[in-house]
């Protein structure tokens, strides 16, 4: 990906809850749609998530675009405390999920999300293209309001 196309916005915070459940939750991507506004719906093409796993995410980047098709493939899974998903080839802009869930102890957690994402995919949905530093800034906010969402589910 060229440096000056990536979109590369992280984000943590604590949970009071047990990792193993937070992670459960968290690394289901069937569950995105209850704390990521735009996600419509997502599949997935075995009964649990695996290294391999197709993911298929229907979401809402604009009036424009209501219904993006975004394929991942999950690349990386180490249960419990790390899941990573890339998009495959054939799709029209490259993205990457980091999900992270580290015990602090038996009921208290930190959570570490990551996304990475090619800026053309704002020109995309929206027609025309923002400067970069507005998509980060705008991704930052939007990612925290999604992860205080997720945390209020979990508590």
């Amino acid at each position: 990906m060229d440096a000056q196309k990536l979109i590369d916005v992280s984000h943590q915070l604590m949970i009071n809850k047990e990792s193993r459940i937070v992670f459960d939750y968290f690394s289901d991507f069937r569950n995105d749609k209850l704390w990521r506004k735009e996600i419509n719906v997502t599949e997935i093409d075995t009964s649990i998530i695996q290294v391999n796993t197709k993911i298929v995410e229907h979401s809402y980047l604009s009036g424009k675009v209501p219904d993006y098709v975004s394929t991942l493939t999950c690349t990386d899974l180490q249960p419990g405390k790390l899941i990573i998903s890339e998009s495959v080839p054939e799709n029209m802009f490259w993205a990457k999920s980091t999900r992270l869930v580290e015990p602090i102890s038996e009921s208290k957690c930190r959570i570490s999300y990551r996304i990475q994402f090619d800026i053309d995919i704002v020109k995309h949905g929206l027609g025309m293209a923002l400067p970069k530093f507005f998509v980060s800034y705008y991704t930052k906010q939007t990612m925290k309001k999604y992860m205080n969402q997720l945390k209020k589910n979990l508590v």
